[in-house]
């Protein structure tokens, strides 16, 4: 993982620089990229330069600073210049002042601090910040959101990351009042279940991967989402209830969970244009599976299909242009493709179809 962090930083660095890099003038181990020939910094870069403290920066505008794999422990209040993009990443920070960004309260708008070791969100910080729009907090050892208040960011933070870590359940109030947020990511951590009111109704995207979850979250009231991803989980069931506002997603992923009934997919007031069935328990596929959801495409490869019902199709018949059979138990070609009109992309390799 922290490799796939390095490389990014690096392709980015690449292809976002104008001038080639040179030793900084105020530390010779960091690289700086100047706009043309002003002499102004654009961009600072310490990766793998071994710190304890971060590096002292002139007072002045910085468009970008990444401190990558300098092994810092603490981040004190020492941080100068207005900074717009600040990048903490893989290091082992543990704690981080309550002044740190005080210098950039009004610059700072995208912050960094995934792969670490913070066992909080570092509230007090960020609570100086005004403009921040995305904060990733990605791979730490973090255990609980209660009691942030968010400060300045209830109105400006536009995505927030929070995989890999210890989050065991999500207070009520916490998230909800997170008035901006647009994408939130809380793949790869230990919960169980997701309220209706821990969520901002302003999510777009709503990400919660590889966790505990038994049931898919009640998303009646997101009235923006568009993307749900619960790929991962412990799901054995789609729900069947109707939703008081009918739905419009473009991806639905219910990916490797334990789903083996897909009959009355949410009573049929979702629409979903991309739809992830795969890596679950799926035995057939029964009569009007998925009227109602106008899907394009659909996967569901990886299950234990034996039949599929001749109408299961039924209201796809001019939206369906992609499904993916690949790896199930099918001994004949499924009749029920032949009313798809649309279909364009047909997988369904390794299965048990026979043609003598």
């Amino acid at each position: 993982m922290r490799m796939v962090w390095l490389m990014l930083l690096f392709l980015w660095t690449l292809f976002t620089s104008s001038q080639p890099s040179q030793p900084c003038s105020f530390n010779s181990m960091c690289s700086c990229r100047y706009i043309n020939s002003s002499g102004t910094i654009r961009d600072v870069s310490c990766v793998g330069v071994p710190f304890y403290k971060l590096p002292d920066l002139p007072h002045i505008d910085i468009s970008h600073l990444d401190v990558v794999g300098a092994g810092l422990e603490t981040v004190d209040d020492s941080l100068a210049g207005q900074i717009e993009t600040l990048r903490l990443i893989t290091n082992s920070i543990i704690t981080i002042s309550d002044k740190t960004f005080t210098s950039m309260a009004n610059s700072l708008r995208s912050l960094d601090l995934s792969q670490n070791r913070l066992e909080e969100v570092p509230a007090q910080a960020i609570c100086y910040l005004k403009s921040l729009n995305w904060l990733n907090l990605h791979g730490n050892q973090i255990p609980t959101l209660e009691g942030n208040d968010w400060c300045h960011l209830k109105d400006t933070l536009d995505s927030l990351f929070l995989g890999e870590n210890e989050l065991q359940e999500l207070p009520r109030e916490t998230l909800r009042t997170l008035r901006s947020l647009t994408w939130l990511s809380l793949d790869h951590n230990l919960l169980r279940k997701v309220e209706p009111l821990s969520l901002p109704e302003s999510l777009q995207t709503l990400s919660v991967q590889h966790n505990y979850l038994e049931q898919v979250p009640n998303i009646d009231r997101i009235k923006s989402l568009v993307r749900l991803s619960l790929r991962g989980n412990l799901i054995k069931s789609v729900p069947d209830y109707s939703l008081q506002n009918r739905k419009r997603l473009e991806k639905l992923d219910l990916g490797n969970n334990f789903i083996n009934n897909i009959d009355n997919m949410f009573n049929k007031t979702i629409n979903v244009r991309d739809l992830s069935l795969d890596l679950n328990k799926i035995r057939s596929l029964n009569d009007k599976n998925f009227l109602g959801t106008n899907a394009g495409r659909i996967i569901l490869a990886l299950n234990r299909i034996e039949n599929i019902s001749t109408n299961a199709f039924v209201g796809l018949e001019d939206s369906l242009e992609y499904i993916d059979l690949e790896r199930n138990l099918l001994t004949s070609f499924p009749d029920a493709l032949s009313m798809l009109r649309k279909l364009k992309y047909l997988y369904i390799p390794s299965n048990k179809i026979s043609l003598y």
